[in-house]
């Protein structure tokens, strides 16, 4: 601990956490949403402690729009110069996070009415195990701020591998023991009691055997009505309620508001967002035909003759809608962003005023995100320095990777050429999973995505989209796209062949049997071979639904396309483009 009367001048990182495994403990859209919004707000209570004592470096913002704007995500690591006693910033800072997350403990609690088990429950409370803290600082001598910052950051990560592994709070015979584990994670025992009734389920959208801990509990029911949360049903759904005139979207609100009215446990309201969902502002599940049959005979167990009638005037309504528009699409998108080359931009950071400079531009990005999600009709879960973490419907998650790519570089350009640094890029995940998919396990597939966007030891690393495709039957479709290659060009002409029939729909899968047999050929020797057999099955290929064979237009555009490229890349492209054919903003029949 420094001395209370020290002069020296400190350079100060509190970092918080755990982020990712926190985060990814989600079986709903609002666990997802609220664990990462929580977690931003203990840290923005931890650097407004700092920011009261110290020189704020990260986050890159003053002290007063800090506090007053509240949709400002702050990112998990705190950096500040600190004059003097570097021990009582760092106190302030801890406690402020503490207090914070106590708050939505005791919120959660307070709204709960389930007659909690309360010994479980006090033992769970006990913040200091579910927050990690970590606090390093270093002197800056003679002004060095260069030095400093590099000592720091290896004494930060050196820090965040001497892990600290608390007692376990659960005896043998006592206290919880022999409890089942929250579903969320596996990691805490429940606090819910046994005897919880179907109605009280519902009220935390929980399945039959479905079990909280004390932070499942407070995902579940902190921060705010659920009507904030946007379902990814709402997402996926979205491109096919743009379709309807304004008396369709009438005639479904109708519907769907007589049963919220009538507190249906299958409909809720949508109305955050800042309401780009207005025109249907409702949990779109029952839009879906066999959503709405498992909710009418789940109705007609429990003998529910008022929702029962209600859901047939739905169905009602729907039944021409669907035969004229067919029904929506169940897939969206969730998307995992980081950006590439931050660190060597720091180390090229020599002075205080330029690391600011460099957090300031990442804070202005970060605060630009969410409104550039909306417009292309996706939901913003998290953007903090270079990480972004949203939802999207399908038809738009490619123009919205795009958008986003080419900001975060106009953003740090001029900073990177006054510096002399790498241009720093943005490399994106998609992951396109069905609406009923585990969130868990989209969440795990968003950040493989990332990761292969990011490239790893393939000769062109980051800069790139990694795009999974998840569908709910049959193995992922993973793909690697250079940004400098103009992906969206290239995946979106074969999309649209695909999309409006002019290239058969068992085109790849008959480019994927030629990879299998020229696997292990020489490359010159198969790249000439992969070109006469795209020539062959192109020429005996018709356009979908009809007799007329591939136009020669269309067959040199595939071949352009195919040039220089492996026929096992090949085939990939060409199953995610026919994938993303069929359901960016499509019905189904």
């Amino acid at each position: 601990m420094s001395d209370p009367n020290d002069s020296k001048v400190y350079l100060l990182s509190l970092s918080i956490g755990p982020v990712q495994d926190f985060i990814a403990a989600a079986l709903r859209t609002r666990d997802l949403w609220f664990g990462s919004h929580m977690l931003s707000e203990v840290s923005k209570a931890a650097a407004l402690a700092v920011a009261e004592k110290a020189e704020l470096i990260f986050p890159g913002t003053d002290l007063n729009v800090l506090k007053s704007t509240p949709e400002i995500n702050v990112a998990n690591r705190i950096v500040a110069i600190v004059k003097g006693d570097v021990s009582t910033v760092i106190v302030a800072a801890k406690e402020a996070a503490h207090k914070q997350l106590r708050h939505y403990i005791k919120e959660a609690e307070s709204i709960c009415k389930l007659g909690l088990r309360k010994d479980v429950w006090a033992l769970q409370a006990d913040t200091a195990d579910l927050l990690e803290l970590y606090a390093t600082s270093v002197p800056i001598n003679n002004g060095d701020y260069h030095t400093a910052r590099n000592r720091l950051d290896r004494l930060t990560a050196a820090r965040k591998n001497t892990r600290e592994f608390y007692p376990s709070t659960i005896e043998q015979n006592g206290c919880g023991f022999g409890l089942p584990k929250s579903s969320l994670d596996g990691r805490r025992e429940t606090v819910l009691p046994d005897n919880i009734d179907d109605a009280q389920r519902r009220i935390l959208r929980m399945g039959k055997n479905e079990q909280l801990d004390l932070i499942g509990l407070v995902k579940r029911l902190a921060g705010g009505k659920v009507e904030q949360f946007t379902p990814t049903t709402r997402i996926a759904c979205d491109a096919w309620i743009r379709t309807l005139n304004s008396e369709r979207q009438t005639e479904i609100c109708g519907a769907l508001n007589a049963l919220k009215s009538a507190e249906s446990a299958f409909v809720t309201g949508v109305t955050g967002n800042d309401q780009i969902y207005k025109a249907c502002p409702f949990d779109a599940g029952l839009l879906y035909q066999d959503r709405l049959e498992v909710a009418l005979r789940e109705c007609r167990k429990a003998n529910l003759t008022d929702e029962i009638s209600k859901l047939q005037a739905l169905r009602k309504t729907l039944q021409p809608i669907w035969r004229k528009h067919g029904q929506p699409d169940p897939y969206y998108v969730l998307m995992l962003a980081d950006g590439d080359h931050i660190g060597t931009l720091l180390d090229q950071a020599k002075k205080k005023e330029e690391h600011q400079e460099i957090a300031r531009l990442l804070t202005e990005f970060a605060q630009s995100v969410r409104a550039t999600v909306q417009k292309h009709r996706g939901h913003c879960i998290y953007a903090g320095g270079d990480d972004v973490f949203a939802m999207v419907p399908v038809e738009s998650s490619l123009a919205l990777a795009d958008e986003l790519r080419r900001a975060f570089h106009q953003k740090l350009k001029t900073v990177a050429e006054k510096l002399g640094a790498e241009q720093p890029t943005f490399s994106v995940g998609l992951v396109m999973a069905h609406m009923q998919a585990p969130l868990g396990r989209v969440r795990r597939l968003a950040k493989e995505a990332e990761q292969l966007a990011k490239g790893g030891e393939t000769d062109s690393p980051r800069n790139a989209l990694g795009i999974i495709v998840a569908p709910r039957s049959g193995a992922p479709l993973a793909l690697r796209l250079d940004w400098g290659s103009d992906p969206l060009q290239q995946i979106g002409s074969l999309a649209k062949l695909y999309q409006t029939g002019e290239l058969s729909h068992r085109f790849g899968y008959e480019l994927r049997e030629s990879a299998l047999l020229l696997n292990g050929v020489d490359k010159a020797f198969a790249e000439e071979i992969k070109q006469l057999e795209m020539k062959r099955i192109l020429s005996r290929k018709n356009e979908v639904g009809g007799t007329r064979s591939v136009s020669q237009t269309n067959q040199q555009a595939v071949l352009k396309h195919a040039k220089n490229k492996s026929i096992d890349r090949l085939f990939n492209e060409h199953l995610i483009a026919r994938w993303l054919g069929q359901h960016a903003g499509k019905a189904r029949p």
